[in-house]
């Protein structure tokens, strides 16, 4: 066990201060010579010792560098940090309680509440890569019979005319119930702006002449 403890310190001082890590990662390290029991006493130890603080069920951080907060995102990428590692996943942060993981289903509890990363689909993490995306995913969480067009009047006004601009182009990603709500909301700014990023995009792919 002191072997475990030994590999456990080593495996810290190569993370970034304060950066969380989890059972997960310690297994992988010489994974033939030892057992989870093992790794779970050895982590079990260290934090009734006070060199390492149990953050949620399986994430643990250097009581010494430790930050004094850590968002769910921060405990999400702990938790997954071998398949961040080979499918190169984000997490992002936006919608309440509820994360987003195109690979799996997660549910640990922080600060006093569950938090849940559901599986969803690839045009929702696609949504999620950016703050109007985010805002859109908001919206559609509401559910169609919720999401009135008030609703997304009031959260199309806080955007810029970049933003709107964005907006109208993920519309791809927009379940076909919002996407017609957002565009009768928007009004006669969508068929113009749909227009210029329509010219925009045949800008983009327009090819050069070919030389004689």
């Amino acid at each position: 066990m002191m072997r475990c403890s030994s590999e456990i310190m080593k495996f810290i001082a190569t993370l970034p201060p304060g950066q969380l890590f989890s059972t997960a990662q310690i297994m992988l390290i010489n994974p033939s010579n030892r057992s989870r029991n093992t790794v779970d006493k050895t982590l079990c130890r260290l934090v009734n010792e006070g060199i390492l603080e149990r953050i949620t069920s399986g994430v643990f951080v250097d009581s010494n560098t430790r930050k004094d907060t850590y968002t769910h995102v921060e405990i999400i990428n702990a938790k997954t940090a071998i398949k961040n590692d080979a499918n190169q996943n984000q997490y992002r942060d936006g919608i309440e309680a509820t994360l987003l993981s195109s690979e799996t289903r997660i549910r640990f509890r922080h600060l006093g509440e569950y938090v849940v990363v559901k599986k969803v689909s690839v045009k929702k993490m696609k949504l999620a890569e950016s703050r109007v995306g985010v805002t859109i995913l908001n919206l559609v969480h509401k559910g169609k019979s919720t999401c009135n067009l008030d609703e997304i009047a009031s959260a199309i006004s806080t955007l810029n005319r970049k933003e709107l601009a964005e907006f109208i182009a993920l519309r791809q990603y927009m379940p076909t119930w919002f996407s017609t709500r957002a565009k009768e909301a928007i009004g006669p700014k969508w068929l113009k702006i749909e227009k210029e990023l329509k010219q925009q995009t045949s800008l983009t792919s327009f090819s050069a002449p070919i030389g004689r």
